[in-house]
């Protein structure tokens, strides 16, 4: 065919490398269409976002390099081609070669880095596959750069260090489950308050592993609603409920819960508190308090407390005085205890101001 040599791919080094001997005389294609063929694949090489580099087998030198591939490595395309490519894409010094050249060997979609010509490493993602040009043996070496993605992945897993490290300092329970009802979470605290290791804990059932058994029941109803809608009697409130060690004791705690929607379906995230030393002070609070009542209500002196003028707590020695019952008298004021309004206000002249300084009248 006349012309052929016209559009043969030696006339542009750039991408013609990438391209074997061929017979452009045997086919029917026109020297344009070939022509047109030809000026696309430059285009592609050259435009593409991909790095490609071709590097000779034998000595490891770097043959050519497209447009990416220079931009990535900041230089020139003098300034690269005929250097080894262990001193710019592999850092690695391989006695016996470059171990991609063995038989079957090659390299996909592996994360790597090369070396800049200002020394720095930019991470890639590089995919290498050996190659035969015109009869010599070469690698074709295809970089992607990935800061973009390295750096967002070092966002997330900072992001997630102060998660893990603000989980772990937290003095209450952390826990998260995932729409099955599974432990996907389980903090320090989890570990202190319940007894199970977070190794212990994570893919367990929940509710199995904390939940007294005379609330399962109650629990996997409520759960189901909760897979469907996120919600639930405990969502996004504060609830006193009963929990298990593991040791199998039964104590208190106080839980607040929030859903979460991930992928079209609802995580649960669980704040826990061991309530069982309030409970305990309460409890000791409310005896105390009775036994208080016990004395007041025994003794043989009347007695009764006021808050801003009115009464509080009086007891049963003074309802009996003033012929009332104890709970007539509170939460009237004093007045309704005198005979008259002048008694009421001159007593109150003579002794409530001194009473409100806390003095014993």
């Amino acid at each position: 065919m006349q012309g052929t040599k016209a559009v043969s791919p030696a006339s542009n080094p750039s991408f013609g490398l990438l391209l074997e001997d061929q017979d452009l005389g045997a086919g029917e294609d026109t020297a344009e269409e070939l022509q047109s063929i030809f000026d696309i694949g430059h285009l592609i090489y050259d435009h593409i976002q991909t790095g490609i580099l071709i590097i000779d087998a034998q000595d490891l030198t770097i043959l050519e390099a497209n447009r990416t591939a220079l931009e990535m490595l900041g230089t020139e395309k003098e300034n690269l081609l005929g250097k080894r490519c262990t001193e710019h894409i592999c850092d690695a010094r391989h006695e016996e070669g470059c171990p991609l050249l063995r038989p079957d060997q090659g390299l996909a979609n592996k994360r790597s880095h090369i070396i800049r010509c200002d020394g720095t490493r930019l991470p890639v993602l590089k995919t290498v596959v050996p190659i035969n040009l015109r009869g010599r043996r070469c690698l074709l070496d295809c970089i992607v750069d990935i800061s973009d993605q390295v750096q967002f992945d070092e966002g997330i897993r900072q992001q997630e260090e102060i998660l893990r490290s603000t989980m772990d300092a937290a003095h209450d329970a952390i826990i998260m489950i995932d729409p099955a009802g599974v432990i996907t979470a389980w903090n320090r605290a989890a570990e202190r308050i319940f007894g199970w290791s977070k190794a212990e804990a994570i893919g367990r059932d929940l509710h199995m592993l904390i939940a007294p058994n005379q609330f399962h029941k109650a629990h996997k109803e409520g759960f189901e609603k909760f897979s469907r809608t996120g919600e639930g009697n405990a969502v996004g409130k504060t609830v006193e409920l009963s929990a298990l060690r593991k040791d199998g004791t039964e104590f208190p705690v106080e839980i607040a819960m929030s859903a979460i929607r991930r992928d079209e379906k609802w995580h649960a995230v669980g704040i826990v508190r061991d309530i069982s030393d309030r409970k305990f002070a309460e409890e000791r609070l409310r005896e105390a308090l009775d036994e208080l009542e016990a004395i007041l209500d025994s003794s043989l002196v009347g007695i009764m407390v006021l808050e801003n003028r009115i009464l509080t707590k009086v007891n049963q020695r003074m309802a009996d005085m003033l012929g009332y019952t104890p709970k007539e008298m509170v939460g009237n004021g004093p007045q309704q205890l005198h005979q008259s309004l002048q008694n009421y206000r001159e007593f109150g002249t003579k002794y409530y101001w001194r009473l409100a300084e806390q003095e014993v009248v």
